[in-house]
């Protein structure tokens, strides 16, 4: 027998970014993956899949850089609520 739950949480990552994944998105970069044009959509990018586990070698575009690149520093969960299904 299996058990589902909703789980809703709010939460921050902070998350340190190296200059060189700034620079790897260019218009070229654009072209062939996300239309990310600020450093703010970046690092939105780059922080949520580091926040579930994917690291930045493992994202479009960013293969040829290190996983040092790009870090988690901190994670915080303010609010948690878990609702059983069915």
């Amino acid at each position: 027998m299996t058990q589902r739950f909703l789980i809703t949480y709010t939460g921050e990552v902070l998350v340190e970014l190296d200059d060189s994944v700034f620079a790897a998105v260019d218009d070229g970069w654009r072209s062939q993956f996300y239309n990310l044009n600020s450093p703010e959509e970046i690092a939105q990018h780059v922080g949520l899949n580091l926040a579930n586990g994917i690291p930045l070698t493992h994202l479009d575009g960013f293969a040829s850089l290190t996983n040092d690149a790009a870090r988690v520093v901190r994670t915080e969960c303010f609010d948690v609520r878990v609702i059983k299904e069915g």
